[in-house]
Formats: structure tokens, sequence, C-alpha cells
């Protein structure tokens, strides 16, 4: 784990230095991101404030949900935007070869090489929203169940968008980036405004609603314990199927120099 951790962070680092030789670049970006919580805010403002509730979903708890997605969202485009859709630039080039022959992993490798520093001005606007809504004593557990709710979240983010991406081996000029945003970005919504076909499935097939909602209900003492430890428990058995796919799809690559 010590050996991951330094790897990290000599990508963290590296990109930095990247980031600071386009000072311009990162500067735009990261106000495109301001911008993007802008609106959302501005949504809140205009639209959500007029409702004051959707189903049994009160103006805080919107406030919590919208904060809890920028937090994921910013979370996972930092980690993983800048790896994830090259896998298939990776297969068609050649350059997975070089990745497959380092001495790390290569799941590792391909989902963390390159972090989008600008993607963590979202996570400001983010926790500025979940400490506007949340509710009020906050206990210590609630907190963390909360926390590790949104760790799940993210590994959840995650292990769809790594599975969408591992199948650019086989169909190497798919375009899979806007499917998994076009699908995470319902979660901006609570679950109990969907049908519930929809709810169903976004709970037990894509277990969607544990990135934003789940926590959100954890926080604002609408979960009992048994809710966040199932988006635990999501969360591992969608990274477990995220590793195994990934084992079986490289058994289908054919190296460039084969």
């Amino acid at each position: 784990m010590r050996r991951y951790g330094r790897l990290l962070a000599a990508f963290f680092s590296n990109c930095v230095a990247r980031e600071m030789i386009f000072r311009t670049h990162f500067i735009t970006s990261l106000i495109g991101g301001y911008g993007w919580s802008l609106v959302m805010l501005l949504f809140l403002a205009t639209v959500v404030q007029r409702v004051q509730s959707l189903g049994v979903w009160q103006l805080p708890d919107i406030y919590v949900l919208m904060g809890t997605f920028m937090i994921v969202q910013g979370t996972t485009q930092f980690l993983l935007e800048d790896n994830l859709w090259q896998i298939s630039s990776y297969v068609r080039e050649g350059t997975l070869d070089f990745i497959l022959t380092k001495p790390v992993d290569s799941q590792f490798l391909v989902s963390l090489r390159f972090l989008k520093l600008p993607a963590l001005g979202l996570l400001i606007p983010g926790t500025v929203l979940v400490i506007l809504g949340a509710r009020m004593p906050l206990e210590p557990l609630d907190l963390l169940l909360y926390l590790a709710g949104v760790a799940a979240g993210v590994a959840i983010f995650y292990s769809i968008g790594f599975m969408l991406a591992t199948t650019t081996i086989w169909f190497v000029r798919a375009d899979m980036g806007g499917l998994v945003y076009g699908l995470v970005d319902v979660m901006r919504f609570p679950a109990d405004v969907f049908p519930r076909a929809l709810r169903l499935t976004f709970t037990y097939v894509l277990p969607l609603v544990f990135i934003a909602s789940v926590p959100t209900q954890t926080l604002q003492h609408r979960a009992g314990l048994a809710t966040p430890l199932a988006g635990m428990m999501a969360a591992v058995v969608m990274f477990g199927l995220a590793r195994l796919l990934w084992r079986f799809a490289l058994r289908f690559y054919s190296s460039a120099s084969s």
C-alpha cells in the first residue's frame, strides 16, 4: 500500500507541474468548474425554492443532495476523467502494451495516472451546500456514515465508468463517456421522483441511488443503519465486477507487437 501511495503522490506532483506550465488553461478550467456550480446554485435558487419540496424531500434535503452530488462528481472527475476515456486510445495506438509490462497493477495505472486538478473546484460549493442543508444536531455516527456513503458513491461511479471504458477493448471507437455521465447525472435529483420500475433498476441493477441519495438520507436522519451499509456492499460488489471484467477483457487484447 505504501508503494501505491508513493505512486499516487508522484502522479499528483507531476500533474501539478504540468498544470503550472499551462497556468491559463488551469485557471480557465477552474473557472469553468465554478461556473457549472453557479448554474446548479441558480437552479436551486430559482426553481427548487419555489417548489419547496419534491415528495418527502424538503428544501434542506435537496441542498444536501445537490452538494453531495457535486462532491462525488468533483472527486471522480479529479481522479478519473483524464484516465478512463484514454483506454480506447491505448488500445488503438498499442500503448497499452507498455502499461501491461510495468511492474504495477495495470488497472491502477490506467485509472489514476492523470489527475484533473481543476475538478477539485466542485468540492468547495458542494461542501457549502451540505453544511447549509444538514439537519442538526449532527451526530458523529451520522457524519461517519455519510462520509463512508460518499466514498461508496465514488467507488460505484468509478466502477460503472471503468466497466464501460473496458468494453472499448472490444469496441475500440465507442464513446462511453457521454453514456456514463448521462446515467449518473440523473442522480442529482431525489430517487423518489422516479417511477417504481426505475427506482428498482437504480437500486438493484445499476445502484445509482447510492451515489448521492443514500448518503443524503443518512445525513438527514432519514435512513437506518442498514441503508448506508447496503451502499458500501454495493460499492464492493461493483468494484469487484469492474476488476473481473478488466482481467477478462485483457485476455482479448491483441498486443501491438503480436
